[in-house]
């Protein structure tokens, strides 16, 4: 049996409090790949993402480009970055992300965003 999420109360008018789940962070710090459930179409780069976290924070708020274990650029603009992963990568997968030490996790409907 799975432990209860903890919640937060919230109150609405005219009707009893609701209970909300506390938002989930992953913290690429301590991220581990083991741990990845269901698509694992982009996890050689979210690996290299943490490999080269510490390096990566230098420039905080920009995004990354990463295609397998390649830190593939920098750019300050997420568009550009995307530019430059169609230009090089076509359709195959690459990730673009934000240079982050921890992020919510968003699902909807079950699955993680």
């Amino acid at each position: 049996m799975m432990p209860k999420e903890r919640a937060e109360r919230v109150n609405g008018k005219g009707g009893a409090a609701k209970r909300r789940p506390r938002r989930r962070f992953i913290n690429w710090r301590t991220f581990d790949p083991s741990k990845v459930e269901g698509d694992r179409t982009l996890l050689e780069e979210e690996i290299t993402y943490k490999d080269h976290l510490e390096e990566l924070l230098e420039r905080k708020g920009d995004y990354v480009l990463i295609k397998g274990r390649q830190v593939i650029g920098i750019f300050a603009d997420r568009q550009e970055a995307i530019e430059k992963a169609v230009d090089l990568f076509g359709g195959e997968p690459a990730l673009v992300k934000q240079i982050v030490v921890k992020e919510p996790i968003h699902t909807l409907g079950g699955g993680i965003l």
